[in-house]
């Protein structure tokens, strides 16, 4: 006599117990006296998605994010798809473990829905869809000109502004962002123009509309550089 094990959807047959053993679907009884055996079942482990937060500090038009989401145990990775490709598209995936990462690209400023998935195996089920919610939006402008860049440069804190000679960066609605000027040796920063003032070799912005900022460099005066230092400590 041959007994056949089969599973219902959700549920793993782990083995035999009685005159049966092992874990093969089938089991060969010779049935010369009598018999007792035992088909043994588990139900499937469940997989949940946690998506990680919403691109940081916001999403931009023209511009790249990440998001990321932690699957179950499964070894499948998670997959993403943008339910809005006017708003947002997406590029290639990492896979780290069982957390996914995918590269965000805002196309145009509206709400961008994405959504997660991931399949099962024949231990876990797969999980059920998950969305991630979160506004494009149009990014305020920022230029800033360093007038003699040959005799230093201007960063700033966030990704965007590093200038030789002119630069153009958007950053997020109310976003507070801080230019630098460092000199190369033998040269000093000699102040701001435009939305900054000052001779401060840093400068704070606050991004509510868009602005447009000069930085300067001279030849090193110590005289001069004494004399701003004293300046800016009143």
């Amino acid at each position: 006599m041959v007994l056949t094990a089969s599973a219902y959807p959700g549920y793993i047959f782990t083995g035999w117990t009685g005159d049966c053993s092992g874990a093969s679907l089938t089991c060969t009884l010779t049935m010369s006296a009598a018999r007792s055996v035992v088909a043994n079942f588990i139900a499937k482990t469940d997989q949940n998605i946690t998506f990680g937060p919403s691109p940081s500090p916001c999403s931009l038009v023209d511009s790249t994010g990440t998001v990321s989401a932690t699957g179950g145990y499964s070894g499948n990775p998670v997959i993403f798809t943008s339910q809005t490709t006017d708003k947002c598209s997406l590029g290639n995936s990492t896979v780290s473990g069982n957390t996914s990462s995918v590269t965000v690209s805002g196309i145009s400023a509206g709400t961008c829905t994405i959504t997660a998935n991931q399949t099962g195996n024949d231990n876990y089920n797969p999980a059920l869809p998950k969305t991630l919610s979160f506004e494009v939006t149009i990014g305020k402008t920022l230029i800033v000109s360093n007038l003699n860049s040959t005799r230093g440069i201007i960063n700033s804190d966030q990704t965007g502004i590093s200038c030789g000679n002119s630069c153009t960066a958007s950053f997020c609605d109310g976003s507070k962002v801080m230019l630098r000027a460092t000199p190369v040796t033998g040269y000093q920063f000699s102040g701001w123009g435009g939305n900054c003032y000052g001779y401060g070799n840093s400068c704070v912005l606050t991004m509510d509309a868009a602005k447009s900022v000069t930085g300067n460099f001279e030849v090193l005066n110590k005289r001069r550089s004494s004399w701003k230092r004293a300046l800016l400590a009143k």
